[in-house]
């Protein structure tokens, strides 16, 4: 029986709940990233490939089984370009995934790292086995195996889930700081600012630790914070507690000013 649901623990003890990306919804993806991949082609054809077969009859049929292997080459590299540029650059989505409202992340709640997109990505080529550009034995695979995973998602640790869309404007719950009259941390710069999900679990913290027992607030606040030290390079904070550095991190990545 498929799962339908996928629970993920961070090392900070902190639980996501994801539900999984049906089938249909991964089918009507693909069909837009398809139609989208189609349009670019044929302006690419219509301004470049054009010039490749305007070359004399005879030396194209001397030289067809050239041409034919050139196109089918970079009709590969850019089906694969494609998919692995978009998913590196919108953190697991591609326009077709975005508009389906799904995405790619690790399956055990890592960062989803390059080099298993690179892999997820270059194995489209065996799911599509026996027909290119469809996938085939890739669909066999997803509804055969319980959380609908695909050759490329089992190969390299991935999994496509409906997309939670954790809205830090409008968040889900309310989160309750300690005011304090001074901002202790400047607000990040975008390049340095923690993700949706990261500052999710600082939020989600905040909201449950007085439900938390002792020994679990404690580890999870001292997991949290050392991790906020180490990556931002805090310094002169010894005397400040863990939960506080929590707080006004937090508050220095949802200040509006």
């Amino acid at each position: 029986m498929k799962s339908e649901t996928l629970t993920l623990e961070t090392p900070e003890k902190i639980v996501f709940t994801y539900n999984i990306a049906q089938l249909g919804t991964r089918a009507a993806a693909y069909v837009i990233d398809c139609l989208i991949q189609a349009g670019i082609f044929i302006v690419l054809f219509f301004l470049v490939g054009l010039n490749l077969f305007a070359v004399n009859k005879d030396d194209f049929d001397d030289n067809t089984l050239y041409y034919m292997a050139v196109v089918y080459i970079l009709m590969f590299l850019f089906q694969w370009g494609y998919f692995l540029f978009f998913e590196a650059l919108m953190n697991g989505q591609t326009p077709g995934k975005k508009a389906c409202h799904i995405r790619v992340i690790d399956i055990k709640g890592d960062h989803l790292d390059f080099q298993s997109l690179v892999i997820r990505n270059l194995l489209r080529a065996a799911d599509s086995i026996p027909f290119p550009f469809f996938n085939i034995l890739g669909g066999l695979v997803a509804i055969l195996q319980k959380e609908s995973r695909r050759l490329g998602d089992l190969v390299s640790g991935t999994i496509v889930v409906e997309d939670n869309g954790f809205n830090l404007k409008e968040p889900d719950f309310e989160t309750c700081l300690s005011m304090r009259p001074n901002q202790m941390f400047a607000r990040p710069s975008a390049k340095e600012r923690l993700s949706e999900k990261d500052l999710y679990i600082l939020r989600r913290f905040l909201n449950d630790k007085n439900s938390m027992t002792e020994e679990a607030y404690e580890r999870t606040a001292a997991a949290i914070a050392s991790k906020l030290k180490e990556r931002y390079r805090l310094e002169n904070v010894e005397n400040l507690s863990d939960l506080t550095i929590i707080e006004e991190m937090y508050k220095a990545h949802t200040d509006e000013n």
